[in-house]
């Protein structure tokens, strides 16, 4: 009998994602015991958007197509607060397209993207109507790839 794997510390949500342009990006590259790892130049042009895993999410709906498999990827999160830095690094994102890695709460790491397909940011700033709402921008990066995306050791930055 062939059993799935159940972890007990399998906290949801992601810790932070690095958007990475494709001039910083050399590949997914294999270690000596065959798990894959990031190759990447250029590190002061990665973005890393640091979050409560309460405030991202990563999914991946693997669908059926004529052509074969399609993954249809989003990855989300929120950016807190309004600040000039914030501002630059958003506009930074919308002006490109982008290979992203995620790290979830359990301090699991996936690469989403390639040379081939990137993915696109789009975003919502919101200054809230009520006392107690947050301030900030709420963001995804999305993509359809004929390839799911792969999970990695945790980068080198």
């Amino acid at each position: 009998m062939k059993k799935t794997d159940f972890p007990f510390n399998n906290a949801g949500g992601l810790k932070q994602i690095l958007a990475i342009p494709e001039s910083s990006f050399l590949g997914v590259g294999f270690t000596q015991d065959c798990k894959r790892f990031l190759n990447l130049t250029k590190l002061d042009d990665i973005i890393c958007i640091g979050l409560l895993p309460s405030d991202g999410g990563y999914q991946e709906n693997r669908q059926e197509d004529d052509g074969g498999d399609i993954y249809q990827i989003e990855i989300s999160g929120f950016i807190y607060g309004k600040s000039q830095n914030n501002d630059q690094i958003i506009s930074e994102l919308d002006a490109g397209t982008w290979i992203v890695a995620t790290e979830d709460a359990d301090g699991n790491w996936i690469v989403s993207g390639s040379h081939r397909v990137r993915l696109v940011f789009e975003r919502k700033k919101d200054t809230s109507t009520s006392r107690s709402g947050l301030k900030g921008t709420s963001f995804s990066f999305s993509c359809e790839d004929e390839y799911e995306s792969v999970n990695i050791r945790p980068p080198m930055i």
